[in-house]
């Protein structure tokens, strides 16, 4: 017994698992619904292929009163086998409301044993108990660096920095419908008992769009650079769509299929421009069949990228970062200031995609790094657009004159 909201509850004793996803849902009216919750561990995008992409169940639960779900999972064997080559998890959770709505959400988690993050041994079998989730590329690296005072007590990241991952309200739709489905095609015979995801149906492949993931803001007599070598640290939306909705933020992905390349800027980038850097990735559209109680069945559609290419495509202009005043730092003369680790960028409406458009957001690791250099002989100032130059929140970053 895991202690899930809507089961009875744990004794003193009794080992809790690990936090997996938390979260509300709603219906179409913004007011808590009543609903069964199934976690799934997935393929990770290189592995969704048609009829090929077995979901596997981990974890199920129903909501309280007031719409709130909390799923808890170990590391299983299930999951473990679902990691892509850099450790990243990849989870969907499915919504079935008790009056025949529905929706699913998605996102990549990571597993730290208790004790730091390591990488899995060869020998390494069986479930873990002893450990926690992360989802953000920030909270990841952070306890690779054996920063997890950076964290609660518990291990959880920061509420606001989670909500950036996947969704913490989950709308329901389709509401008192039979069925719907975005193809018209009958339901399978094979249908199970309990609500419940099958295999993917379909997949197509949506070729190569430019993704930003960098920019560096210069104003005269700043010269920067930027280098991005990694995808592993960058946190890329996920497209939902039940069928007959519009499109909308269904989480996230970090998992892809190829992380690693060379790509960086020219260590003297000229002034008086905005310099922006888009990763050449592969983008799929993925067909899900689900099933509710009776004779309900649901289809839906994800979008996300599934590989990067390790080309990294520069151009210049675009709407600029904001300054505030509140977020101003000095740069000292001829001097250079350098991102540090677990400080990013989320870039809004990055992803723009057969009619989903999301954001991107770029964590700064070893890999990826931006520079600005003052090439003046007085100190002048960088001014962050939602946060401070080196906060751990995302923002981006304006250089004055």
């Amino acid at each position: 017994m895991l202690g899930f909201v809507g089961t009875p509850a744990v004794r003193a004793d009794e080992p809790v698992a690990p936090r997996l996803w938390e979260g509300t849902i709603v219906g179409g009216d913004g007011r808590p619904a009543s609903a069964e919750v199934v976690a799934y561990a997935r393929p990770s995008g290189r592995g969704l292929d048609e009829g090929t992409a077995p979901l596997v169940e981990i974890a199920r639960t129903n909501t309280d009163h007031a719409g709130h779900y909390l799923l808890r999972s170990p590391q299983t064997d299930d999951l473990r086998q679902s990691e892509d080559h850099d450790g990243w998890t990849n989870v969907m959770v499915a919504a079935f409301g008790e009056d025949g709505s529905f929706n699913l959400a998605f996102d990549s988690l990571a597993w730290v044993p208790d004790g730091g993050f390591h990488a899995a041994a060869a020998d390494d079998h069986g479930a873990s108990e002893h450990g926690y989730w992360v989802t953000t590329p920030a909270g990841r690296l952070a306890t690779e660096r054996g920063e997890v005072s950076a964290l609660s007590a518990d291990g959880a990241e920061d509420p606001d920095d989670v909500a950036q991952e996947h969704p913490p309200v989950m709308v329901l739709s389709g509401h008192g419908e039979r069925a719907f489905s975005a193809q018209g095609s009958a339901p399978s015979p094979k249908r199970p008992a309990d609500p419940n995801c099958m295999a993917i149906l379909k997949s197509e492949d949506l070729g190569v769009i430019n993704t930003k993931v960098g920019e560096v803001h210069l104003d005269r007599d700043w010269s920067g650079f930027f280098a991005y070598t990694t995808s592993r640290h960058s946190s890329f939306q996920v497209g939902v769509r039940p069928a007959g909705q519009a499109w909308s933020v269904g989480g996230s992905t970090s998992s892809l299929q190829n992380t690693q390349a060379t790509s960086e800027s020219s260590h003297d980038l000229p002034p008086q421009r905005l310099h922006t850097f888009a990763a050449d990735l592969k983008y799929g559209r993925y067909f899900w069949r689900c099933y509710g109680r009776g004779a309900q069945w649901y289809d839906a559609e994800s979008i996300q990228p599934y590989t990067w290419k390790g080309g990294l495509t520069p151009s210049e202009g675009g709407p600029e970062p904001r300054c505030n005043p509140d977020h101003t730092s000095s740069v000292l003369q001829d001097g250079v200031f350098k991102r540090a680790a677990k400080q990013s960028t989320t870039y809004e409406s990055a992803i723009s995609v057969a009619g989903f458009t999301g954001s991107v957001t770029t964590t700064i690791a070893q890999g990826v790094e931006t520079h600005w250099h003052n090439k003046t002989d007085r100190a002048r100032f960088l001014c962050g657009e939602r946060q401070d130059i080196a906060s751990h929140r995302p923002t981006r970053i304006r250089s004055l004159p």
